[in-house]
């Protein structure tokens, strides 16, 4: 079984939900990959595949045209200015032979029996396709610049941006309590932006597509970590409630508010199995 390890932080809630990303895509593109984690959970493996999924994947960023969907009517107001569900709008990532649609923020699409969260936590006048553009962007630039330290740890390679969907908690300047905001200060240290990681940012969307974490209360949800290859479909089962196999771990998070925004927190170790 050939795998392809790379390193994570288990207690930061975007990396886990870029594996996923990274998990669901590579499927897609690859088909037959499995994905787990490392018994002490700093490391993200995917196998069955010949080929590495990673290069697959970042290839895929590189190379998609990004195309923002209508998948309800807008409802601009009368002044023309644009709504909340103007700045939700799906997104779909296609190249000449494959594409890939995104669209687990759309707030009224799991507003039925399912109970789903939307995971929505980016708010203000950032649309997802912009996001998604931004992020895509810098993933190009990062691939010709150094292709092989980003297929080498593609969590941990930062760069100074403006927008973000606020899943990596490393960019969540409330997290700290500084008692001021960025938007305030672009003249001086943020005038370049926050530190961002966009590898987590766009691949944490991606993995949010059909896994959600499991809601606990208010403010408070838990993922778990598995160390047994998964195929997407059971992966995403486990990521929420989790299964009884050997060497998985639980972990509890919250987020703060950032004016209308949601920021994750680094989460805490809530139970584990050996």
């Amino acid at each position: 079984m050939n795998e392809y390890p790379i390193p994570i932080d288990p207690y930061n809630p975007g990396q886990v939900f870029a594996c996923m990303g990274f998990l669901e895509l590579s499927d897609h593109l690859l088909g037959g990959i499995l994905g787990s984690f490392s018994k002490d959970g700093h490391s993200f493996i995917l196998s069955e595949s010949k080929e590495n999924p990673y290069a697959a994947c970042l290839q895929f960023i590189v190379e998609a045209k990004a195309t923002e969907m209508k998948s309800f009517k807008p409802e601009g107001d009368k002044k023309g200015k644009k709504s909340d569900k103007d700045m939700a709008l799906p997104v779909l990532l296609k190249t000449a032979d494959m594409h890939f649609r995104i669209d687990h923020w759309e707030e009224d699409r799991w507003s039925d029996a399912s109970g789903r969260d939307s995971m929505k936590l980016y708010s203000g006048n950032r649309s997802a396709f912009k996001i998604v553009c931004s992020m895509q962007d810098v993933i190009q630039k990062l691939y010709l610049q150094n292709k092989e330290e980003l297929l080498r740890d593609p969590m941990n390679i930062g760069q100074l941006m403006s927008g973000r969907f606020n899943f990596d908690p490393r960019s969540g300047w409330t997290a700290l309590d500084m008692g001021f905001s960025p938007n305030e200060h672009k003249s001086g240290q943020f005038k370049e932006g926050v530190l961002t990681f966009p590898a987590v940012e766009l691949f944490a969307a991606i993995g949010m597509q059909h896994a959600r974490p499991c809601s606990t209360k208010t403010k408070n949800f838990s993922y778990k970590t598995w160390d047994s290859p998964l195929p997407p479909m059971l992966a995403r089962l486990a990521l929420g409630v989790g299964f009884t196999m050997r060497h998985w771990a639980s972990y509890l998070c919250d987020y703060d508010l950032a004016g209308k925004n949601k920021v994750l927190r680094f989460s805490k170790k809530e139970d584990c199995h050996v």
